[in-house]
């Protein structure tokens, strides 16, 4: 079996190198092709077992798809081990630095308005905490992930209009709490 993979691989060098080479561009890796095709061939090499001549176009295939495109792959893990700050650096682009900083700053954004929303049901559930029937059904919408009247009506076996109607009032009552507390906030920026 190692004739026939030795054999394929020289046979089909070009075409590996081609792929691998179109898979780093087109994904923006910074490895280099020839390393790929070289960890494929070991690859191909340690699965001897299941490789026929058949097969062996796709397995290879597949592998040089796999290491360049999942950012957890060997190749991209011993990149990442070998890289040095200067490596590659003519083609350093600098638009790729601002576009890290403009996802990590939306990212930044997201998790704020996130726990903003956490804390105000956090909140809102505090406040409501007589009103039984209104805190219960919050509690079983956020645990269980139920957020359409039909699946709260058949939890709690009441009727559809009457889950969209405790929703909807639940839902205003937020929307109000939200209201008071950044009318609250405003007044406490504003001294």
């Amino acid at each position: 079996m190692k004739r026939l993979i030795d054999s394929w691989v020289i046979d089909n060098f070009e075409r590996m190198r081609l792929l691998a080479t179109g898979r780093v561009i087109k994904y923006n890796r910074n490895v280099d092709p020839c390393t790929i095709v070289s960890n494929c061939y070991e690859y191909l090499i340690s699965r001897q077992e299941q490789i026929t001549a058949d097969n062996i176009e796709a397995y290879a295939f597949q592998y040089i798809n796999f290491q360049v495109i999942w950012t957890n792959s060997d190749t991209n893990k011993e990149e990442l081990q070998t890289a040095t700050p200067f490596y590659r650096s003519l083609q350093y682009d600098p638009r790729l630095l601002e576009k890290e900083s403009d996802e990590i700053s939306e990212k930044v954004k997201e998790e704020e308005i996130y726990q903003e929303r956490k804390a105000i049901i956090a909140l809102y559930l505090e406040r409501v905490k007589h009103k039984k029937h209104k805190r219960r059904l919050l509690e079983v919408m956020l645990r269980e992930k139920i957020i359409s009247s039909r699946k709260v009506a058949e939890y709690f076996n009441i009727s559809h209009t009457g889950a969209w109607l405790l929703i909807k009032e639940i839902k205003g009552d937020i929307q109000k709490f939200k209201k008071e507390l950044n009318k609250y906030d405003n007044l406490n920026n504003f001294k």
